[in-house]
């Protein structure tokens, strides 16, 4: 494994976590002036089979009816601890990576039935999951780094902690903001902005380079598959630059957050089941040969290589029929292998989609899915020896969670395409002979006939961005009157997904966002020094005063900020750069 650069900064303590829809892992560097970094795995999770050697913690926690969280990760499959839960009425929550990632999407971009999609007790929400989940996860990441660097060192520095989630391609503002408020929750970090996000595919590259796992030269382009339990990343990605390494997505094709991952795989595989022997059993048998089959196929899955005839799977469900010979469910290899085929085949359509004409020489595997021998097998059957399929993952460590604070050190992703459009909510002049206009009326201003809710562009879908490149655009807003309000001035930014990205409405007649648009924050600027001096024009329904301003929006980092721009005095002012995230819907 090659060794980091020499820390030039100050000291500090950096954390990465990746929670994942099954397993959850954190790193940290301890970063000393004059010294190589070193990535430290926390293992030895309390409660859990090789905890020693394991680097992930099992994504679940009991809580009780007060909605108090009584155990966590491995904790939660004890014998001892699954019958006080149910002599208790504690409730199991799992998967819960996977509400975060509906929240705020419309159903229509979603592929996953979300009847599968856990529901949480009344009494508890995300918020609090998300807060409870962490505490436990930090609160072990501590107890490691106390007991390697002491609990002195730990007190200095604890107040100045940050912390790099590991993310899917698909989250942006809205989830990071989530993941940041939940962090200061759980008492991790003292501030939103100590928290900083890195796709999951970014951060599994820059792990792999320092592994030595993917040996690149300038030119070549690879894609990254990151597969996880309910979400799968592709990115495309050129090298500019070998040494130090500097990357870049490619020019219309922005990566790619797909639902697809093995706990899909162990949703439609229990359906099946269920549906099976619907007639056979009653909501009591179905219940408990679902409990039984799911766990012994979520084992048996992580080994599937369709090497075999018939998979069996203990079970103990009592019926007057012998449904289950020797107290096994038997299962022909078609009909398990086809719920892997289902995922795959998803998987390997967003890898085509980016694989294009754009020839690219390695498939960097990654991620839990990514362990899987079907897997692995099918992707080469798919790809070589065009496209050799390269590995990168290990059993026992995320290589995401790791990656993460290589990124931190490193950044070499030195642009994106971006994987949204970005642009403003506008009025449009009225045309009397376009329909679309006739039915959508008209709102009469003083500078003339306008329809609402149309759409213009400042980042279009898939543009090559580069960290710190700015795209700005011109706007003017009319007032009735010269002493128009301008402490508080501000609009919003929109996105569109690919779909929508080429609209020319945010919203429809009635008002409601066309589907793949979304608010995405709101930016604000203090104009008051322009109050009673905007100019004065006259327009056909009588005068107005008007402000030019000008939207900007930069691309730093993985995480886009926005600004309102205007002149004073013959000067460039500028608001605060914030994206504030919208909240949830």
């Amino acid at each position: 494994m090659a060794s980091l650069d020499v820390w030039t900064g100050e000291l500090k303590v950096v954390f990465a976590i990746d929670i994942g829809t099954t397993q959850s892992a954190v790193s940290f560097l301890y970063l000393l002036p004059g010294q190589r970094p070193r990535v430290e795995h926390v293992s030895s999770w309390p409660d859990q089979p090789e905890a020693a050697e394991r680097a992930k913690v099992l994504t679940a926690m009991f809580y009780d009816q007060s909605g108090t969280p009584r155990a966590y990760g491995g904790r939660t499959k004890m014998d001892k601890i699954v019958e006080q839960g149910e002599k208790e009425g504690w409730a199991y929550v799992h998967s819960f990576k996977r509400h975060v990632h509906q929240l705020g999407r419309p159903f229509s971009e979603t592929t996953v039935d979300k009847a599968n999609i856990l529901t949480l007790p009344p009494n508890i929400n995300i918020d609090s999951v998300y807060r409870d989940w962490l505490k436990y996860l930090f609160q072990h990441a501590r107890s490691i780094f106390v007991s390697k660097f002491g609990n002195e060192v730990w007190q200095r520095l604890a107040p100045t902690v940050e912390v790099v989630f590991t993310v899917p391609n698909g989250w942006y503002t809205q989830e990071y903001g989530f993941l940041a408020r939940a962090a200061v929750a759980a008492g991790i970090i003292k501030d939103d902005l100590k928290a900083a996000f890195v796709p999951e595919t970014e951060a599994a590259v820059h792990w792999a380079m320092l592994e030595g796992k993917l040996k690149l030269d300038a030119g070549t382009k690879f894609i990254v598959c990151d597969s996880g339990g309910s979400t799968t990343d592709i990115a495309l990605y050129s090298v500019n630059q070998r040494s130090p390494l500097k990357l870049q997505e490619i020019q219309g094709f922005p990566s790619k957050c797909i639902e697809a991952g093995s706990e899909l795989i162990d949703d439609s595989f229990d359906d099946m089941v269920g549906h099976m022997f619907a007639d056979k059993l009653d909501d009591e048998g179905i219940a408990k040969l679902s409990e039984d089959v799911r766990a012994e196929f979520s084992k048996a899955k992580t080994t599937f290589d369709a090497s075999e005839d018939i998979y069996t799977f203990p079970v103990d469900v009592e019926t007057e029929k012998n449904y289950f010979p020797d107290g096994k469910l038997e299962v022909p290899r078609e009909d398990v292998a086809k719920h892997f085929d289902k995922e795959i085949q998803l998987i390997i359509s967003g890898i085509n989609e980016l694989k294009g004409k754009n020839d690219p020489k390695h498939l960097l595997l990654l991620g839990d899915f990514g362990n899987s021998p079907y897997f692995q097998d099918q992707l080469r059957d798919e790809y070589e020896p065009g496209m050799p399929v390269i590995q990168g993952g290990k059993k026992n460590v995320k290589a995401a969670v790791s990656g993460a604070l290589v990124w931190f050190l490193k950044h070499s992703v030195v642009a994106r395409a971006a994987r949204f459009a970005f642009g403003q909510r506008i009025i449009v002049p009225y045309n009397s002979h376009d329909p679309e206009h006739v039915k959508r009326g008209f709102a009469r201003y003083p500078n003339g006939d306008f329809v609402n809710g149309g759409w213009d562009l400042v980042v279009p879908y898939g543009m090559l961005l580069k960290d710190n490149q700015e795209r700005k655009k011109s706007y003017y807003r009319a007032y009735t009157t010269k002493d128009a309000r301008l402490a508080d001035f501000n609009t919003s930014v929109f996105t569109a997904n690919e779909t929508a990205a080429n609209t020319q409405w945010v919203c429809d007649s009635a008002g409601k966002f066309v589907e793949g648009i979304q608010e995405i924050c709101t930016i604000n600027a203090d104009i008051s020094n322009l109050q009673g001096k905007l100019p004065m024009r006259n327009g056909p329904n009588g005068p107005y005063w008007y402000l030019e301003f000008e939207v900007a929006i930069a691309f730093g980092s993985t995480s886009p900020s926005a600004r309102i721009l205007w002149v004073e005095n013959g000067k460039t002012c500028q608001g605060p750069a914030t994206l504030i995230p919208a909240e949830f819907v």
